[in-house]
């Protein structure tokens, strides 16, 4: 399914506290929609951050339909603090994936049992989830490289 609708999935483990890893993603965390006339503080990433997990999502200078969401929960036990983090598409790109994927599908079946399949239309049913597996597994790596320098700076 990775190369319909990409995701990433991975854990960190860091002898750091819970506590003190949900702090810094916390300090570099804006909120969605804490604006006072137009003014947000600029951080590394926005979302929410609560006592055992976080949604959040790098910010971007530039616009990016791809940029994934980071969703993380922490589990400590024994000294041992345990990240599990799932980078994943947004709701809306996923959707327009899957109806993209569904609509061009049943035309090609279509098309197949008219005896008028044109091969042409493989292609542009692989074109918008090789585009988003792209653009997805660029920003992903990304993220996944600061979050892991993140958890466990000291």
């Amino acid at each position: 399914m990775m190369f319909l609708i990409p995701y990433n999935e991975f854990t960190v483990k860091t002898d750091r506290t819970a506590l003190d890893v949900l702090s810094d993603i916390n300090n570099r965390t804006s909120k969605f929609g804490a604006t006072f006339l137009g003014f947000e503080p600029v951080r590394e990433f926005r979302g929410v951050v609560t006592e055992n997990s976080f949604k959040i999502e790098k910010r971007l200078d530039y616009h990016n339909s791809f940029n994934p969401q980071i969703e993380g929960h922490i589990k400590e036990s024994e000294g041992i603090t345990t990240l599990s983090v799932v980078l994943r598409l947004k709701e809306l790109v996923e959707a327009f994936l899957f109806c993209w994927i569904a609509v061009l599908t049943i035309v090609c079946i279509g098309l197949y049992l008219a005896n008028s399949f044109q091969f042409e239309l493989i292609g542009f049913l692989l074109f918008a989830p090789l585009i988003a597996v792209l653009g997805f597994s660029r920003e992903a790596s990304k993220v996944k490289a600061r979050l892991i320098e993140l958890v466990e700076s000291s």
